[in-house]
C-alpha cells in the first residue's frame, strides 16, 4: 500500500478539482471515457459548439466531429486507447 488510502472522500475532491480547473480553463475542454462517451464539458465548449453540457455529456465524441469524419475517428480513438500517449489532436492517427 502507498501513502494514501483513495478514499471515497479523497477521490470526490480530486474530482472536483479537476472540475474547477477545467471550467475556469480559457479554452475549450472535452474529456470522455475510454468508449469515447463525453463524461465533462466545460463553458467554453459549449460556447465553441452551441450545445449545452447537458445535450453533450453521455454522447460520444463523435457528435463534435465533422460528419464525414466520424467513423474514421472511432477507429482512431480506439487506437488511441488501445497505445494511449501524448499526441496533438487533429493529426489522425500516428504510428
Amino acid at each position: 500500500a502507498g501513502i494514501f488510502t483513495w478514499t471515497a472522500s479523497v477521490i470526490g475532491v480530486i474530482d472536483r478539482a479537476a472540475e474547477l480547473i477545467v471550467g475556469i480553463a480559457p479554452n475549450a475542454i472535452v474529456m470522455t471515457n475510454d468508449e469515447g462517451e463525453i463524461v465533462l464539458v466545460n463553458s467554453q465548449t459549449e460556447s465553441m459548439f452551441g450545445y449545452s453540457r447537458e445535450e453533450l455529456v453521455g454522447q460520444p465524441i463523435e457528435v463534435l466531429v465533422p460528419e464525414r469524419f466520424r467513423e474514421q475517428h472511432i477507429e482512431y480513438r480506439a487506437r488511441f486507447f488501445r497505445n494511449p500517449k501524448a499526441r496533438p489532436m487533429g493529426l489522425g492517427w500516428l504510428p
